[in-house]
């Protein structure tokens, strides 16, 4: 905090536009510690990176950086509190649909069983009445009170770790209504990892049609697509004597030791489609049977009222009548809703798919202008493992150690060693 302190204090002395080395300059502090820092407040404070025709970088931000960051620091100490309130508020939600669900389809079977009996209104039915009153919440009983059982903390989780489409019934009534989520939330982390896995495999150096089947590209003559690579990775683009341009990044030619890929690396990014519910398809045809009984119930329920004189006591059941239609007609509107979008989606998706694909296609048929150009791409190629030959210090070692390790060293050899007698 210190450091992003006296970065901030000297960006602002330099009138919030400023190099690396004019802020190394006022600030005291060494070059790499500055370029770290004034890339994480470029970050953190909305600043820019202004590129030179001779490729100097200069940080410009606005004259209310600080502000900026006080907002953001306190918005995520926020959203940390709200994560953690999430986790349980969460679970609440998801269940809290299969529990309305089935409260709703109670009160709609007590609701229709009070109206008919109040339409018979002689003794024998008020006799019907009350042993209907007795035996027929009987339905709910035995397993009703399950629903409402609050599990151990973690159970869901540690369950779906072993199979994620194990759900219970309630969670399944809300993946029936707003299913799980988007199956590509790790599209973009996927996306890097498959670029940087690409660009260390080709020796850290790739042409744009290489990068093509990864990222957004709109068309392979215009390579703006592949800025976003470059300011990741910290890349360089080279041209030559044809115009040709291939992308060089210098810190993914260096690795500690030579890796293999884990898995080989896929032809293309290729996004997942949207599914309805991953819940089990029994559950599923639960859930949407039971939401066409509640619709039909609720109407009935509804129609029923509106011919039949309730007394005083029971207008209950005609305020909530209303309620329960409009629920039920949401609870099926919804999800149908629901299936038209993810269709739409899922077209977009497979659009993106070929559109990755069709560029995939184009680099393993390439023509003589690109073969000439990944050719072009090999001068700059290189891979530089750092093994244990090339290490000179190690703090693991104390210094005299160091001291021994550098006179035995060969480049060291012609240094007088101390170590000889006069």
């Amino acid at each position: 905090m210190e450091r992003r302190e006296q970065i901030l204090g000297a960006v602002e002395t330099l009138n919030y536009r400023a190099t690396v080395g004019d802020v190394a300059t006022r600030s005291g502090l060494e070059l790499t510690t500055v370029q770290q820092e004034l890339n994480s407040l470029a970050q953190d404070g909305d600043g820019h990176l202004q590129v030179s025709n001779t490729g100097e970088i200069v940080y410009a931000f606005e004259a209310d950086v600080r502000d900026r960051l006080l907002r953001k620091d306190r918005n995520a100490r926020l959203k940390a509190l709200l994560k953690k309130a999430w986790q349980v508020a969460f679970y609440l939600v998801r269940i809290s649909f299969g529990i309305l669900l089935v409260l709703s389809l109670l009160l709609i079977a007590i609701g229709i069983y009070v109206v008919l009996s109040s339409r018979d209104g002689d003794s024998g039915g008020e006799g019907e009445s009350r042993g209907g009153g007795g035996g027929m919440p009987g339905f709910f009983w035995g397993n009703f009170f399950y629903i409402f059982y609050w599990p151990p903390y973690g159970y869901y989780e540690e369950r779906r770790l072993k199979d994620p489409n194990d759900m219970g019934f309630l969670e399944s009534v809300y993946s029936f209504l707003f299913g799980d989520g988007n199956p590509n939330a790790d599209l973009e982390s996927r996306r890097w990892r498959t670029v940087a896995g690409l660009i260390q495999a080709n020796r850290g150096v790739v042409v744009a049609e290489q990068l093509a089947p990864y990222l957004e590209a709109a068309r392979v003559d215009s390579e703006d697509f592949v800025l976003p690579a470059l300011v990741k990775y910290d890349g360089v683009p080279e041209v030559s004597e044809q115009g040709e341009i291939v992308y060089r990044f210098p810190q993914l030619q260096v690795q500690a030791e030579e890796r293999r890929p884990a898995a080989p690396l896929p032809g293309f990014l290729q996004e997942k489609r949207w599914q309805f519910s991953k819940a089990p398809g029994g559950k599923l045809v639960l859930a949407g049977a039971l939401g066409v009984a509640n619709f039909v119930g609720a109407w009935f329920l509804y129609f029923l009222l509106q011919s039949t004189n309730l007394p005083p006591d029971l207008g209950f059941f005609a305020a909530l009548a209303p309620v329960l239609v409009v629920y039920g007609t949401l609870f099926l509107l919804v999800p149908a809703v629901r299936a038209a979008v993810i269709s739409w989606l899922n077209r977009g998706v497979e659009s993106r798919n070929r559109s990755r694909s069709g560029f995939s296609r184009h680099l393993r048929e390439a023509n003589a202008e690109l073969r000439r150009k990944l050719a072009f791409a090999q001068n700059f190629a290189g891979q530089k493992v750092l093994g244990k030959e090339d290490i000179i210090y190690t703090t693991e070692q104390s210094t005299l150690e160091q001291r021994d390790y550098e006179l035995d060293d060969p480049r060291f050899r012609s240094l007088e060693d101390p170590r000889t007698e006069r």
